[in-house]
């Protein structure tokens, strides 16, 4: 009895709102809460549609399902390493049986298993005793043992496995009961993947440096998409960018969803609805009431190796309208294209608020917001920690869906992803901006499409530049020799260029005029 009381006032959470001190009028008209604090006057669009539904219930982050990687961009030939909540985990891909997810380490001395091989004869190989696991994770061989009885009872944790959709998910419980529970539960795959009228786009995927909370916060908010993703989807220098968002689906453990409203609403203009699936999709909508066509991106976000960072994986979905035609999708996202191309030009749209809200997290961390998880949402030693609402500034109606998802994390989400034994660690500046927009390691060495393009356009520019050389030292005319050398150079520097981007891509919104 006293659990339920608890996790009900904390699901109204009376301290958000002490300190109050009385109700105004904002420029179009809303009542806000003003209250005093640090020298200045604050003002924070608080209204009924923004609070936390009361529940008995509280989320329970490892009793989900949890999209890990796309299993056409997987090596099938070696273990992978992935990280869940902190948790090292290692995929691999068993001939008779699928796909695999085990704890990464050997039982032995705890060797890493991804640092292993898949063996021909379907096991786990651990590279350091040459230990051998089946894909139930039982060790079939031990070199070192004298006879079988040694190792009768010998295996790796498995957690439960599904390949839907193109993706590897991982259910985070792999106890008994947790076995059962995911037996009767199901991922939150796309919606259209049956749909015959609706257009799959490739996935992405890419590891960021910023964490699971902060890229919800991102995609929950319209209003930084003309500003921050300026000559791609928008405009910074639109002068009106006011709208409002209006709830069409009250939180609860599964999550909510808002719908952005004009200020002049047009019956022809598009409109669009941003849900959020606990607890890691937000699926948002644009529908063309023309002829009912829609454009749907599913933004996927995973809690990965540690605070502050994450594992991205999103696609476009295009339906088709009443008069058969697609909508034109994403920027040039939707253009035909090489699935490695798509990859590489992803930067060119992820990296322009990626040092936004890597360095955002890190200052409100700096100022005491930390997202920590509370077991039955109890926790006297982090009582005076500060609160997200006490420190940020939000007077206008499009943070609206931003500040209900706070509230839910701290009131139905424990107050924040629990880590490996609970420990919140506020992550690390990173001041290196080559570290920051790194490509590589956050997704080329992760997908093999990418690692063959990469190999193949080397390739063209080692072979490229060999034959502008040998263009200028044997055609003697001396224009065609310098014709030939000239197109030759130019596909080896193009080649360059591409390479580039497998590696790197740095942004700066000072030079995005």
């Amino acid at each position: 009895m006293m659990q339920r009381l608890l996790v009900v006032l904390c699901l109204f959470d009376v301290q958000e709102v002490a300190g109050w001190n009385s109700f105004i009028l904002n420029d179009q008209g809303r009542r806000v809460l003003t209250r005093r604090g640090r020298g200045i006057s604050k003002a924070t669009t608080i209204e009924e549609d923004i609070s936390i539904e009361k529940a008995n219930k509280i989320f329970e982050w490892h009793r989900q399902w949890y999209p890990m990687a796309v299993t056409e961009f997987l090596d099938e030939k070696r273990p992978l390493p992935m990280q869940l909540m902190g948790k090292s985990l290692v995929a691999w891909k068993s001939e008779q049986q699928g796909w695999k997810i085990f704890d990464d380490a050997c039982p032995h001395r705890l060797a890493p298993l991804s640092e292993g091989r898949v063996e021909n004869d379907g096991t786990l190989l651990c590279a350091y005793h040459a230990w051998r696991f089946n894909a139930d994770g039982t060790c079939v061989s031990m070199p070192q043992a004298k006879d079988l009885e040694n190792f009768a009872t010998c295996s790796v944790p498995s957690y439960p496995v599904r390949e839907i959709d193109g993706l590897l998910w991982v259910f985070g419980d792999n106890s008994d009961e947790g076995r059962m529970m995911a037996a009767l539960s199901e991922p939150k795959k796309r919606d259209e993947i049956d749909d015959p009228n609706a257009k799959r786009l490739h996935w992405n995927i890419r590891d960021l440096p910023y964490g699971y909370d902060f890229f919800l916060e991102n995609v929950m908010d319209p209003a930084h998409v003309t500003v921050s993703h300026h000559n791609i989807v928008g405009n910074r220098y639109i002068k009106d960018q006011y709208y409002d968002m209006k709830m069409i689906q009250s939180p609860t453990l599964e999550g909510f969803a808002f719908k952005t409203i004009p200020r002049n609403p047009n019956p022809n203009a598009p409109y669009s609805t941003t849900e959020f699936r606990a607890p890691s999709l937000v699926k948002i909508t644009t529908t063309y009431p023309k002829n009912d066509a829609q454009q749907i991106l599913y933004l996927y976000i995973t809690p990965s190796s540690k605070p502050g960072f994450s594992r991205h994986i999103g696609s476009q979905v295009l339906v088709k309208g009443k008069d058969n035609k697609l909508p034109a999708g994403l920027a040039f996202f939707a253009l035909p294209m090489p699935i490695w191309l798509n990859h590489i030009l992803a930067s060119t749209f992820l990296h322009q608020d990626q040092a936004f809200l890597h360095h955002q997290e890190v200052i409100l961390a700096n100022k005491g917001y930390h997202p920590r998880y509370r077991e039955n949402n109890i926790d006297p030693s982090h009582a005076e920690e500060q609160k997200y609402s006490s420190l940020v500034f939000t007077p206008n109606p499009q943070d609206k869906m931003v500040l209900t998802f706070r509230n839910w994390l701290r009131n139905v989400g424990q107050g924040g992803v629990p880590w490996v034994n609970h420990q919140y660690t506020p992550p690390q500046r990173i001041m290196d901006s080559r570290q920051l927009y790194d490509v590589y390691s956050a997704h080329t060495k992760n997908c093999k499409i990418c690692l063959t393009a990469l190999k193949n356009i080397k390739r063209v520019r080692f072979f490229s530049t060999i034959a502008a050389a040998i263009t200028l030292a044997t055609i003697k005319d001396t224009f065609r020799a310098l014709f030939g050398a000239a197109a030759f150079g130019l596909i080896a520097l193009l080649s360059h260029k591409l390479i580039s981007l497998f590696y790197i891509y740095e942004f700066s919104h000072a030079d995005n005029d």
